[in-house]
């Protein structure tokens, strides 16, 4: 798993320097695409699946993702905003309020969605291999926050950059 998590890094700093340095959506797209098939790659190696269990595994699995897109895509538009406000300089506290309450929103829904499907894997799965899942997850989530919290410089304030 060490070997595929470096690449899942790889994809994730890429993924976050490409978005501070203004890169345009399709290559962004690309970017995730194949951020999210290392992802894929990690979770099955950590997951140790049965044949029965993966042919009921992944299509849930799939459909948690793609609707976890939809998350992800309200926040990379988020913090393409952020970025082109900060490179500008120009980020008011009006918006900086809005995409506090934003963000906020965002990671709300995206706590609503794993409530959802914890219900769904759970009506499959045994609470074992539900578990080792979701720990799959935040552990794949906490590194990707971790490596935005590297790359995203904080609010400037008073027109001063922030490392």
């Amino acid at each position: 798993m060490k070997y595929k998590a470096s690449s899942f890094y790889v994809a994730v700093v890429i993924m976050c320097v490409s978005m501070v340095c203004g890169a345009d959506r399709s290559v962004m797209e690309i970017e995730r695409d194949l951020f999210q098939a290392d992802r894929k790659a990690i979770v099955a190696e950590a997951m140790q699946l049965s044949e029965l269990d993966a042919a009921k595994f992944w299509p849930l699995y799939n459909e948690y993702r793609d609707a976890s897109r939809v998350i992800g895509d309200r926040t990379f538009t988020l913090l393409k905003t952020y970025a082109e406000a900060y490179r500008a300089s120009s980020l008011t506290d009006e918006q900086a309020s809005e995409l506090t309450d934003q963000h906020l929103k965002i990671e709300q829904d995206r706590f609503k969605l794993k409530k959802k499907y914890l219900k769904k894997f759970r009506k499959v799965f045994s609470g074992k291999l539900v578990a080792r899942y979701f720990q799959v997850e935040s552990k794949l989530e906490a590194l990707m926050a971790s490596e935005l919290a590297k790359d995203v410089p904080l609010v400037s304030l008073e027109g001063k950059r922030s490392p």
